[in-house]
């Protein structure tokens, strides 16, 4: 009786949609698949087939984590039937592949809708399967309320992406604001991994310093870059300061030695303590160290593109700050005297 009358709804809709019939027409350009039909066809098929990923994926719209154009009845609809033609084709697909046929011999407008052509679910089940087999103790192995798309998300989040979660990326390419691909302050604590990796989920100095998505990731890419940049300058700036010194220390013992060379003999002696010098001496000093070790607690994270964004801020540095503290040669009287930076 079920299956008389599912029969019977096809055939009026049939009745009523010439252009799921005939998509070539002209007149089918502006054609709209009612939503509930879409719905109706949609839904009927996850308590069959369960393991769906657009089953996992209707959960997820039917909650706060709205997706935009891929929570759409028909978006749905289009999503699971392109995932049962890579397994076992059910009769609620007959009006989407008549309407929208593979080959695309159809004027229908609305075959065009973006989806997110997630993963099969065979797919991330095995995926997830491996990730948890490497790496037991992550949370979202033992996350029994989450569906099998929302553990794929929270396990490639935890992972940093890899090569389990190449679908996982690319979704988060659509979608980079879902749950599923970014995580808010707190909810994933971040693995230290002691070895050089890629992906952007790392403490950087501090508990709140965390990227969860790209963007925030560029920002702490920049933010690091110059951190480095800006010790460099603060080294040259320093240095040039040394050479100061040295060069009062240099003059006042040639004039105690009145000795006419090229190369003076310096003569060191017990003087007063001078505050004024070796104060500043100190703050410059445990400021230099305090960049130096901020630095090197970021290098210690082993993340890939922040020892980039180090590197290439010393780089650029030098560029920029280098020409400040190079010998200069100037002349007194017969002696020559030439200040030269330590390092």
């Amino acid at each position: 009786m079920i299956l008389l009358l599912f029969f019977a709804a096809l055939w009026t809709i049939h009745c009523q949609y010439p252009c799921v019939l005939h998509p070539m027409n002209i007149t089918c350009e502006a054609f709209h698949y009612p939503d509930s039909s879409s719905e109706i066809n949609t839904q009927s098929m996850c308590p069959t087939l369960s393991k769906m990923s657009v089953c996992d994926l209707i959960v997820s719209c039917n909650t706060s984590q709205n997706t935009g154009i891929y929570c759409t009845w028909f978006s749905l609809y289009k999503e699971a039937c392109i995932e049962m033609t890579a397994g076992q084709m059910m009769a609620q697909c007959n009006d989407f592949l008549s309407m929208c046929p593979l080959n695309d011999n159809t004027l229908v407008h609305q075959c065009n809708t973006s989806i997110l052509q997630l993963p099969p679910y065979a797919e991330m089940q095995k995926n997830n399967s491996n990730m948890c087999k490497s790496m037991p103790g992550m949370d979202g192995c033992y996350c029994d309320s989450c569906t099998e798309l929302q553990r794929y998300g929270e396990l490639c989040k935890e992972m940093g992406g890899g090569e389990e979660c190449r679908g996982w990326e690319i979704l988060c390419k659509k979608i980079p604001n879902w749950s599923i691909c970014t995580n808010g302050p707190g909810d994933i604590i971040p693995e230290m991994k002691m070895f050089f990796h890629w992906g952007w989920y790392d403490y950087i100095l501090f508990k709140g310093w965390i990227p969860y998505n790209q963007l925030t990731y560029a920002i702490s890419f920049i933010a690091v870059f110059f951190i480095a940049l800006l010790h460099e300058g603060y080294k040259a700036l320093k240095e040039k300061l040394l050479m100061k010194w040295k060069s009062n220390y240099e003059r006042i013992a040639t004039e105690e030695n009145s000795v006419n060379t090229i190369s003076p003999q310096l003569v060191y002696r017990d003087t007063k303590y001078d505050w004024k010098r070796e104060i500043p001496g100190a703050i410059y000093k445990s400021i230099d160290m305090a960049l130096h070790y901020l630095i090197m607690l970021i290098a210690m994270t082993f993340n890939a593109g922040l020892f980039i964004a180090i590197i290439l801020g010393y780089g650029v540095g030098h560029i920029l700050f280098a020409r400040l503290n190079k010998p200069k040669k100037r002349s007194r009287g017969s002696i020559m005297e030439v200040e030269e930076s330590c390092h």
